[in-house]
């Protein structure tokens, strides 16, 4: 499901809750099952530093190796943050960095997923929480 189609399902007024909810019996993957594939990831909470968590409309795309340990990036908007893709007791792990920040995205197998953003100029933190589902 690309982001635009979970947007425009969202702007139709079906709530993201109602949008996962039927979606869920599909999207049970295990991280070893992603290999070579594209993930598109839809956050909806971002906690920045110490501050109360609020509703975001963030997303990016995550290209994960043929096998894995291997190379992955972060496809954002600004372009990509190279690093690596690790699978664990079925839960995907991407560590990778650019030039203003590193990352660390964990997916478990049913899409849940946490993305913590880590900057330097100034020190800060911004966490994500959303879902990543294969690219279509």
């Amino acid at each position: 499901m690309t982001a635009q189609r979970w947007l425009h399902g969202v702007r139709a007024g079906v709530t993201t809750s109602a949008l996962i909810a039927m979606a869920a019996p599909l999207m049970a993957q295990p991280a070893e099952e992603l290999a070579g594939g594209t993930l598109v990831c839809l956050f909806s909470t971002e906690c920045y530093e110490e501050e109360a968590c609020t509703f975001t409309r963030y997303s990016l795309d995550v290209s994960i190796p043929e096998a894995l340990p291997g190379e992955a990036a972060l496809l954002l908007d600004a372009g990509p943050a190279k690093g690596g893709a690790t699978a664990n007791g079925g839960m995907l792990f991407v560590a990778a960095e650019d030039e203003t920040a590193v990352y660390l995205m964990t997916r478990a197998p049913n899409t849940d997923t946490r993305l913590s953003v880590h900057l330097t100029d100034p020190l800060q933190v911004i966490t994500y929480h959303g879902r990543c589902e294969v690219a279509e």
